[in-house]
């Protein structure tokens, strides 16, 4: 077989008439950069895996649609033309962006490369994410990862808004407003309510304390609207009494500062308790009600989670569900 077509074996359009209609394929790229690069047909069609005739058709029908002739055949070597030093150069361009977006794209749907926007507590924020975006990131280099604070209500009013992702928050409640059928809900476990004292105050020897107790203590109360003082609220009207002084903590570690100082006690669940850490309280667990709260991680089902959130999903669960078990 020889590796020519022969140099009249095409009649082919005069320059300028391509047709319009007509725009080469990926795979015609490729055959025409095969023969370009390689100065021949039958070497060009090993590269792609085609016959030698299913080649050469294939650059006959590119040289249609565009109206040149891209190589000149002789009995000894394949050349190309000037008008196909010029394509060779467009098709080398077009094959590389093409090539380089589908790995990108392939990147991304392995959970690879991606952004990703996740919702949380602030004591999440602080004693689960960290972990987790460690080791993440280190399984997934190229996926950036976004965290923003919020409190229950904050988070799922992100997911709705779709300025979130995921949420990891508290459980909504099944008949509440923002815990409709577009919310996807995974149970992780709960966070238990405990009391925090500073080492030298009077309770801080007890094995458990009564909430009805802490009506004679100076109690250091979170903000409304965050999930601490509606456990505290709670539990203080479950045991019908509430504490004749308080004192207002604008924030867990304005708190911590409070219990260094012996200003109160804290009721926080166990997640807050490394937020405390520097003032070194004492943990006592509480009763009469013994309180927790339900901790989820809630995105939306339509659209459905990237692959890189829903990677990230499957880790939040593994290490939340570890953590409570």
């Amino acid at each position: 077989m020889t590796d020519t077509m022969g140099v009249n074996a095409l009649p082919v359009a005069p320059t300028g008439t391509a047709t319009a209609a007509a725009v080469p394929t990926m795979n015609q790229l490729r055959c025409v950069l095969a023969v370009a690069e390689t100065g021949s047909f039958t070497t060009g069609a090993s590269r792609v895996h085609l016959s030698q005739p299913a080649l050469s058709r294939s650059v006959r029908e590119v040289e249609r649609m565009l109206g040149v002739r891209l190589f000149e055949r002789t009995t000894r070597e394949v050349a190309l033309t000037l008008d196909g030093v010029e394509f060779a150069a467009v098709a080398s361009e077009i094959i590389e962006s093409f090539d380089s977006g589908l790995a990108r794209f392939q990147s991304y749907r392995s959970g690879m490369l991606g952004s990703l926007v996740v919702t949380a507590l602030p004591s999440m924020t602080t004693s689960v994410m960290p972990e987790v975006v460690a080791r993440f990131k280190n399984e997934h280099p190229g996926v950036r990862i976004q965290i923003l604070e919020a409190h229950a209500s904050e988070a799922l009013t992100h997911l709705r808004e779709g300025r979130a992702e995921v949420a990891v928050t508290e459980r909504p409640e099944r008949d509440g407003a923002l815990a409709r059928r577009d919310l996807r809900i995974v149970d992780v476990g709960d966070d238990e309510v405990v009391l925090a004292v500073s080492d030298d105050h009077r309770l801080a020897g007890r094995d458990s304390v009564r909430w009805s107790e802490l009506a004679a203590e100076s109690f250091i109360l979170f903000p409304a609207g965050t999930s601490l003082r509606a456990l505290s609220d709670r539990a203080f009207a479950q045991a019908r009494v509430q504490p004749d002084h308080t004192t207002d903590a604008p924030s867990v570690n304005a708190a911590a500062g409070m219990l260094r100082v012996g200003l109160g006690v804290a009721a926080v669940t166990r997640s807050v308790l490394p937020l405390l850490e520097f003032a070194h309280p004492v943990v006592i667990p509480l009763t009469g009600p013994a309180i927790a709260r339900s901790l989820a991680i809630v995105y939306r089902r339509e659209p459905a989670l990237s692959p890189a959130a829903s990677a990230l999903v499957e880790d939040l669960v593994s290490m939340l569900t570890k953590a409570d078990g």
